[in-house]
This record gives structure tokens, C-alpha cells and sequence, in this order.
């Protein structure tokens, strides 16, 4: 039996869905039924499902409402992740949380490996970079901390459903920051992060489509593909005026992924093309 935190969000509706592929049997509380900031209502979850495998997918990714809310970042983006890996590890379940490539700064300028060295710079990301701190150290043989980036899918969030819905309201121009990061879509990070828990791969991994692009070719790129996403220009935003910084460029590598643990995901290009496919399917039903 598994046990999924966050079941009905973004992500973890497609870990669902794939579950219920492989006939994993799993419960998903719901918020009511489970504030993961109640360490007794986390006891009790895991205490009576006694999972061989707990996800996390639960949290806070609003950069700039972290950004202006620090204290409620860092009660479900790290305190929350480290209540589940100490109970995880009293029934030794393994644990699986997920990360972000806000944890760096983004002044490398080449892509980010697993053991490059933290530097956020916003809130977010230093909650984030905390649990992975916090996770490392208390249980380090039974977690798998996965980070993606840029996350993308047909459903009602993200930025190709942003996209999606600027074309239909016919708004004719639109500006995105400049940044250059690692495009993932859904699907893939979902079925990637059960294949590594299938091989009982613990630690840091990054999961990410293959290649890296810009805001703005990413989006020229979907407006190419998407029905009337001629009428919509797109360009780079000159001034950034959010509350919270965001790293400029923020690529991940994956070569521990593929030399590790024999997995590859698709190029984004691949992984955006088939989204967009099913984005214009859905939305003509």
C-alpha cells in the first residue's frame, strides 16, 4: 500500500493515475482529511496505512506569496517534509519528496548537477534547499528527493494552459520574464519518479525533459503548435517587477539520472509536442 500526500494536486494527480496503471493500490487524503502541518494527523495516516511507500506532494509554490510569507513556506515546504521522513523512517517506509531548481542561484551558467552547491535566492527556494538538508541528514537511505523544473501539462495549471487561455481571450501580446531553464512535463517526471522508486533508488536526482529553452521560446513554440496561437505575440519582459528574485538560468543535468540509474527522460521538444496535442484535443471535446 502507498500513500500519497497532495493526490489531487498538480502533480499528484498524474502519480494516480499512474499507479492505478500498474494496480498499485495507494490512499490519498485529502487537506481535510490530513493538514500536513498536524504532526498526530500525520501519525495517524501513517500509523494506520502502514505504507511501503509514502509521496509527498504537497507544497507552497507560489514564489512570490512565499516570498511575502516565509513563516507559512517554511511550515509546509520544510518543517511538514521532515515530520513524514522521521515517521517514514520509524516504519521504514521509503520516502519520496520533491525539490526545485530555485535551490540555486542561477550564476553558474552551465547546467546544475545533483552536487552543486545551494545558493537560493528567495524564500521559496531557501525553504526548499532546508528540506532537502533536513531530509538528507535524518534519512538518507530511505528518501528519494527528486527536483524538476518548469513544470508543464494539458491540465488547468501551469504555462501552457496560461498560454492557452491568453490565445482564447484574444489578447494579442504578452511578456515573460527572461530566464532559461529545464521545461518538464508532468507526465514524464511522474512516470520517471515511480521507475526510481521501482529500482529503490534513494537520494538526490534530478528530473527534467532533456535541453533547455527560454520563457520565450518555449512559448513561441507552443503558440506555433496551438490552434490561433499566431494571433498572440510574445516577448521578453524588460523589467521584473515580482516581490521575489528568480534565478536566470536554472538548468538541470540529468546525467546522474541516465549513468545511475539507466533512465532518460525525452527532450522537452518530444514531451511539449505530445501536451500540446492533447491540449488541443481536450479543449475541441
Amino acid at each position: 500500500m502507498w500513500l500519497i500526500f497532495g493526490g489531487s494536486g498538480f502533480l499528484g494527480s498524474f502519480l494516480r493515475r499512474h499507479l492505478k496503471a500498474r494496480n498499485i493500490p495507494f490512499h490519498s487524503p485529502t487537506s481535510n482529511q490530513c493538514d500536513i502541518r498536524d504532526k498526530n494527523a500525520l501519525r495517524r495516516w501513517i500509523d494506520e496505512v502502514a505504507p511501503e511507500v509514502v509521496i509527498n506532494c504537497v507544497a507552497l509554490t507560489g514564489v512570490d506569496f512565499c516570498e511575502e510569507h516565509p513563516n507559512e513556506a517554511w511550515e509546509i515546504n520544510t518543517r511538514a517534509p521532515a515530520i513524514m521522513a522521521a515517521l517514514c523512517q520509524e516504519k521504514n517506509s521509503f520516502f519520496v519528496h520533491f525539490s526545485t531548481d530555485y535551490v540555486f542561484s542561477g550564476s553558474k551558467g552551465n547546467p546544475y548537477v545533483e552536487s552543486d552547491l545551494t545558493d537560493p535566492i528567495n524564500v521559496y527556494g531557501w525553504t526548499k534547499r532546508l528540506s532537502e538538508e533536513s531530509l538528507q541528514a535524518a534519512y538518507p537511505e530511505g528518501t528519494l528527493i527528486v527536483r524538476s523544473a518548469w513544470l508543464f501539462s494539458e491540465h488547468t495549471k501551469g504555462f501552457f494552459t496560461f498560454l492557452a487561455d491568453a490565445v482564447e481571450e484574444s489578447r494579442g501580446e504578452l511578456s515573460v520574464p527572461r530566464q532559461v531553464g529545464s521545461p518538464t512535463y508532468l507526465e514524464d517526471l511522474a512516470k520517471t519518479t515511480l521507475k526510481l522508486v521501482e529500482k529503490g533508488r534513494s537520494g538526490l536526482f534530478h528530473v527534467v525533459n532533456g535541453g533547455a529553452t527560454s520563457w520565450v521560446e518555449l512559448a513561441e513554440f507552443f503558440l506555433a503548435r496551438f490552434p490561433g496561437g499566431g494571433a498572440l505575440s510574445v516577448s521578453e519582459r524588460k523589467v521584473d517587477t515580482r516581490p521575489a528574485r528568480r534565478p536566470v538560468y536554472s538548468v538541470l543535468a540529468t546525467d546522474k539520472l541516465r549513468k545511475t540509474a539507466g533512465l532518460e527522460v525525452r527532450p522537452w521538444q518530444e514531451a511539449a509536442e505530445a501536451c500540446i496535442e492533447r491540449m488541443t484535443k481536450r479543449r475541441k471535446e
